[in-house]
């Protein structure tokens, strides 16, 4: 018997053939920095020189660690002061945040309204680093920057697959069952699976890729459990306050073993949750 179309097309569908034909890769200013990093003699001068070949991103990057996000006490004038306050392993990975946002012009709007989604990644992102701080995790801000990637996987569908990615939505609003479900069903894939793709291709540090690739089911991670709960939990909280749209109508369901392994009690919770809301608002202007 052979097989339906269905079937046909989607043995066709390669993530990392879509990963490269849309050249999906990390902003330029971030492989510098990454490169840089490798070289033990070079100086905070000369990462400086590297941000300030982006003049949009320099100011950006300086308005982020300005901005109440860090609540630093004094004004920060120089990208060469910002990496001795925040690191060059941060601020490279503020880089590829901020400079991420040209990489996915194109999505059509009927599938996701591209400010909406950035404000729901911010959201999860800023949750996520409130979370690790409450419970006195070092490097805080990886946790920031794994939350606003979550849903990376989701910009890649939009864009390569779009027909595709409005069936899974025709199929979540229709039957109930998660958008994770439904994109497995129809693609052969889903959106964590896209971004863990994404993540392995730029070479990011394990960590991230794990708290991308299993955002929806922690328990599946590997190494980084913490991690990935806390950017589980963020989103759903994301959801829950709706803060942002990253283009799936319902919020998926809370796994209580991430809860649990985190070890908030409800009024830590309700603290964060409360704080939340104003604070994205606050920092839409610094991020977006």
């Amino acid at each position: 018997m052979n097989d339906n179309p269905d079937q046909k097309s989607k043995k066709k569908i390669s993530i990392a053939e879509a990963i490269e034909e849309l050249s999906i890769s990390p902003p330029t200013i971030y492989n510098q920095l990454k490169k840089a990093m490798s070289d033990p003699e070079v100086t905070f001068d000369q990462y400086a020189k590297i941000i300030s070949g982006d003049t949009t991103l320099m100011a950006r990057l300086l308005k982020i660690v300005n901005s109440p996000f860090y609540g630093l006490s004094a004004q920060v004038e120089t990208i060469s002061h910002a990496i001795t306050i925040v690191g060059v392993e941060q601020l490279s990975e503020l880089a590829l945040v901020t400079g991420l946002s040209d990489k996915f012009e194109g999505i059509p709007s009927d599938l996701v309204n591209m400010n909406s989604f950035w404000v729901h990644s911010l959201s999860c992102g800023m949750g996520a680093q409130a979370i690790a701080r409450k419970i006195k995790e070092s490097n805080s801000e990886r946790y920031y920057v794994c939350g606003m990637l979550h849903d990376i996987g989701k910009l890649l569908i939009f864009r390569k697959w779009p027909d595709m990615a409005r069936d899974a939505l025709a199929q979540h609003y229709s039957t109930g069952h998660s958008l994770l479900k439904s994109e497995s069903e129809l693609l052969g894939f889903n959106h964590q699976d896209v971004g863990r793709a994404i993540l392995k291709a730029w070479k990011l540090p394990e960590s991230l890729v794990e708290g991308v690739g299993f955002h929806h089911t922690p328990q599946k991670a590997q190494n980084n459990k913490l991690m990935t709960s806390i950017i589980h939990v963020a989103d759903i909280l994301s959801y829950e306050m709706r803060i942002g749209d990253s283009g799936e109508p319902n919020a998926p369901d809370l796994d209580p073993k991430a809860l649990k392994l985190i070890g908030v009690d409800e009024e830590t919770f309700l603290s964060i949750r409360g704080d939340l809301e104003n604070q994205v608002e606050q920092a839409q202007s610094h991020f977006l």
